[in-house]
């Protein structure tokens, strides 16, 4: 709604939905324990150039990570 909102506003809105990503995020949510904290996660750096590219291009989203576009 927010990217149709502002299409003719010279803003651009790209939805970043990057899964599960090895950061510091289930630790200092207390949740390590989970099996999504125990399994593999994207790498950063990569989640952060496909965000990058994607708004580059003015895509209007981006599934970062292999698995996550599988699923």
């Amino acid at each position: 709604a927010l990217r149709h909102e502002l299409k003719d506003s010279g803003v651009s809105v790209t939805v970043l939905m990057p899964g599960a990503t090895d950061t510091a995020f289930f630790r200092r949510a207390g949740m390590e324990d989970t099996r999504v904290a125990r399994g593999s996660k994207a790498d950063p750096a990569d989640v952060a150039k496909a965000g990058w590219e994607a708004v580059m291009a003015a895509d209007d989203k981006v599934v970062a990570g292999f698995g996550n576009k599988l699923q």
